[in-house]
């Protein structure tokens, strides 16, 4: 099982991820119910913290940047590989561009970056708008108006998750 919280819930529960799963997961009886029933693989929960989804830059020194070091996409919006291989395919053409002499270095990570913006920019901006609304308590209320307009649940699908690859 996945999921996402905040270190302030952590703390509420004095740092025990077993306590905050308890009354927080817990109080939802579906998650409950998974909870009962699921075999887990590890004795103990694997956890990553402080994860920050702010824009990131697609150059750092030189470099192309691909995948999460380019700019992480919330895990609502899923399809993170597919995102790297994509970035991947875009850092090649340019790469290739460069050393085939159509493009100086500098115009290489210039038409990177411009790639890179193009294809995710507005994907990875939803998804920090969904993932700050939801993480701020709306998800109730989120469902509820996606589950009454299911033709823009579908919209949200495609903003968030972008064409296949």
């Amino acid at each position: 099982m996945c999921y996402l919280t905040t270190a302030h819930n952590l703390a509420a529960h004095g740092q025990s991820i077993a306590q905050m799963e308890k009354n927080i997961l817990m109080a939802n009886p579906h998650l409950a119910e998974v909870f009962s029933s699921a075999r887990f693989l590890y004795e103990a929960p694997l956890a990553i913290s402080q994860v920050n989804f702010a824009p990131k830059e697609q150059v750092w020194d030189g470099i192309l940047l691909v995948g999460d070091a380019a700019g992480l996409i919330t895990p609502l919006c899923g399809n993170g590989m597919s995102m790297s291989m994509q970035a991947g395919v875009l850092a090649l053409e340019q790469i290739h561009a460069f050393l085939s002499g159509r493009l100086t270095r500098t115009e290489m990570e210039k038409a990177y970056a411009a790639a890179w913006q193009q294809h995710f920019k507005w994907r990875t901006r939803a998804g920090r708008f969904i993932q700050e609304k939801l993480g701020g308590g709306g998800a109730e209320g989120l469902m509820q108006v996606l589950a009454a307009l299911p033709f823009l649940s579908q919209r949200v699908i495609r903003l968030t998750h972008g064409k296949p690859f």
